[in-house]
């Protein structure tokens, strides 16, 4: 009689405190945690990083604001960025889920239908990662997008070639994004040129159907060397010129602190006329970290602001739903 396998163990419920889903675990273990761990014992590693505490570390790269773009007593952009993933990037790809989640389930944001990501200070790929994360959730019980994992349009931007370069190599070894799904990676001082041309290629490759475009600002406004009038610039061109008909929102979120906040504060004022405001929480999430925090007591907890703005197209669509 042939042996019947063991039923899979059931995903943890998408709640706080968060535990990672089986697939997003497995992309952490692979893609962080053995990196650092296992890390070439060089000397600067092992006198700056391998001998040394938390406070340290996170010294080095500015607690997460470094540029990621020059060296570092003896270190390279590349472990910079490596020590980044290990320290913050799980905590922030928690945080990117729960407003996505938060998202559907509070205000019916469908975001999965023809998506275009548009991800400012992408990093190392972090909220890609929440994304195919909430793919998994959302899409659990339907057949065949769920294996074949997320397919979207992806652009990543950020102003350091190191993260880039970790973006990529996480979007193409990951396991977690469909065949045919699109990364394209844009260092922040060619945006404004780039961008447009991206647009119209996705547009076509969906047979210029709508599109469905998140544009996602992840503690991205936390950034010391964020131009944000040049920033409006460049939304308030490509909401104009190139997404006239499309279903277009904001997601933001960052610590509460007022002084990381004050940039979105002045992005949400040049917005106010082509993305409003829909809605603005403070709120507290908890979450097991499995990477560098795993050895301080689990739960971590998160103090989260998060937004949410919409232009017209999709404010005008959540209203028409309410109605049937």
């Amino acid at each position: 009689m042939p042996l019947i396998p063991p039923k899979p163990k059931p995903e943890p419920k998408p709640e706080s405190p968060y535990l990672l889903h089986s697939q997003i675990a497995k992309f952490f273990q692979e893609f962080v945690t053995d990196p650092f761990e296992k890390h070439e014992a060089t000397k600067a590693w092992k006198r700056e990083v391998a001998t040394q505490n938390w406070s340290y570390q996170a010294s080095l790269i500015d607690n997460g604001r470094s540029s990621f773009s020059e060296p570092k007593n003896g270190l390279s952009p590349g472990d910079l960025v490596l020590i980044y993933c290990y320290r913050y990037m799980q905590m922030h790809t928690v945080s990117g889920f729960h407003v996505l989640y938060r998202n559907l389930q509070d205000r019916k944001l469908e975001i999965l239908r023809n998506p275009v990501f548009i991800d400012f200070g992408c990093g190392p790929l972090t909220c890609g990662i929440s994304l195919a994360w909430y793919n998994l959730v959302v899409r659990k019980h339907k057949t065949p997008s769920a294996p074949d994992g997320l397919r979207v349009h992806y652009i990543g931007i950020d102003r350091s070639e190191a993260m880039l370069a970790h973006a990529q190599a996480a979007s193409l070894s990951s396991g977690l994004f469909h065949s045919k799904a699109t990364f394209d990676f844009i260092s922040r001082k060619n945006l404004p040129t780039l961008l447009p041309g991206y647009i119209k290629k996705y547009r076509e490759a969906n047979g210029n159907k709508e599109l469905t475009v998140i544009l996602n600002c992840s503690y991205y406004f936390g950034s010391r060397t964020l131009d944000v009038k040049a920033l409006v610039s460049v939304v308030k061109n490509l909401l104009t010129e190139h997404l006239q008909d499309d279903k277009v929102c904001l997601v933001y979120q960052n610590a509460t602190h007022p002084a990381v906040n004050e940039k979105w504060e002045e992005f949400k004022k040049g917005m106010k006329a082509l993305l409003p405001s829909v809605s603005d929480d403070y709120e507290e999430i908890q979450y097991h970290d499995v990477t560098g925090r795993k050895t301080q007591n689990n739960p971590q907890t998160i103090k989260l602001r998060r937004g949410l703005l919409l232009n017209t197209a999709w404010s005008d669509h959540l209203a028409k739903g309410n109605e049937k």
